[in-house]
């Protein structure tokens, strides 16, 4: 460590110590906490503070530190440079251009501290935080300006990058609990990319209250994806760490309305698990694509989990039950459905419609082939082929594009009525 100082002596005479600059090198500032009993909480180190002004005003026009480490009860925070205006007039304590640089944050500005009962503050500052994000996004950077005493804050924030983003609130750096949060965030719009999917968030309201270990968040939003339709979006849960738990969450949309509860890490890429329910859906504008049957009021229940990372984006679903209307009868489904960069495999789907039931397993690729096995058991078939009254059970495969499919069949059909004609029993074979 080392000192390098430049001062006026003579400055003296007019009742204030006035330094040209001071250097120091490799400086430690120990902060330790208070301790409470074995049953009661740290005590706030700010709790007995107390200032004696010094005979003297100081003004030092250039402070610089290299290398500061500040232990605060065993937590360290290592500073690699620090350069400031500084003054002391009686209490009041003034940083002006102050600038502040650590492995992952830099912070410039003002700072005005009253070195009295509580540390009154009032902050102008600007910072950019340097590390890694969630979601591969580029580094932060705002504007925040603090008022109020150090142990209970006022807080303007704006956030500039990755998003523009507008908070207001509180925090207690020394409460019980430890740092508590009482902040609410607006956001005109906030916008990703996950893989080769775009996410827009719009007139994004959050409120976000607690501990940073254990903070509890309500979210407000629109929401739109290339894998989702249109949505207004509630939600409330718990954010620790990485992990965010959802414990409700409900999305309105055009297509339909779903509820879930969820938990969502960022730890690895991205991933995202719990359970569902989707109520009265239109299937064509949920999943954004034409289907080949007239399928209508979709309602399900199951399980769901999505994860994307660099080995790329999967999603897996399983129905424990749905229910639609197909044409206009009734029809109820079940199974595990798994997605993979747009190529779907089906494992045990079950569609069942009142006596009916068909049987699928499979896949269906991304560029429209398909891979399928079924297995038909129709005593009322008119219920999947309308115009059609017959018994019917069969098995057999479709496999290549759905408007050039190639299938292999076999059917045994009795007391077969259409408009075509009628047939007590018959076999079939279609290749």
């Amino acid at each position: 460590s080392g000192v390098n100082a430049s001062w006026d002596p003579f400055s003296l005479f007019s009742g204030t110590l006035q330094l040209a600059e001071l250097d120091l090198r490799q400086a430690t500032v120990t902060l330790p906490l208070g301790q409470g009993s074995n049953d009661s909480p740290p005590v706030n180190p700010l709790a007995d503070f107390n200032f004696k002004p010094l005979p003297v005003n100081l003004e030092l026009s250039r402070l610089a530190i290299d290398g500061l480490t500040i232990d605060s009860g065993g937590q360290v925070m290592a500073i690699q440079t620090l350069e400031s205006e500084v003054s002391l007039t009686g209490n009041v304590l003034e940083l002006r251009s102050l600038s502040l640089a650590a492995d992952i944050v830099s912070v410039d500005g003002d700072v005005d501290l009253t070195l009295g009962n509580g540390l009154p503050v009032a902050a102008n500052l600007n910072w950019r935080y340097r590390h890694a994000l969630p979601l591969e996004l580029a580094d932060a950077a705002g504007e925040l300006r603090l008022s109020g005493r150090v142990d209970s804050l006022t807080i303007d924030s704006t956030i500039s990058t990755p998003f523009q983003i507008g908070s207001a609130g509180s925090i207690e750096p020394f409460s019980e609990q430890g740092a508590m949060l009482d902040l609410q965030h607006r956001s005109p719009l906030v916008e990703f990319t996950t893989g080769s999917d775009t996410w827009r968030f719009t007139e994004v309201r959050l409120a976000t209250q607690g501990v940073p270990s254990a903070l509890q968040l309500g979210l407000d939003t629109a929401a739109a994806g290339s894998l989702i339709p249109d949505l207004a979006l509630t939600a409330d849960g718990e954010l620790a760490g990485p992990v965010l738990t959802i414990g409700q969450a409900r999305a309105e949309t055009t297509a339909g309305a779903m509820t879930a509860s969820l938990s969502m890490d960022w730890l690895e890429g991205f991933r995202l698990s719990g359970d569902y329910q989707l109520l009265e859906a239109d299937p064509e504008l949920l999943l954004k694509r034409e289907l080949p049957l007239n399928l209508t009021n979709l309602s399900s229940a199951g399980s769901l989990t999505l994860v994307n990372n660099a080995q790329g984006q999967t999603m897996e679903l399983r129905l424990e039950e749905a229910t639609a209307t197909l044409d206009q009868y009734p029809l109820t489904a079940g199974g595990d459905l798994l997605i993979r960069d747009g190529d779907i495999r089906i494992d045990n789907l079950i569609l069942e419609s009142e006596a009916n039931r068909l049987t699928v397993n499979g896949s269906y690729a991304s560029n429209a082939e398909a891979d399928l096995r079924w297995q038909l058991q129709a005593p009322v078939l008119e219920q999947f082929i309308p115009a059609v009254s017959a018994a019917a059970q069969g098995s057999g495969y479709l496999r290549g594009s759905l408007s050039e499919p190639r299938i292999e069949a076999t059917f045994a059909v009795n007391d077969l009525v259409s408009d075509y004609g009628r047939a007590a029993q018959l076999q079939l074979q279609v290749r």
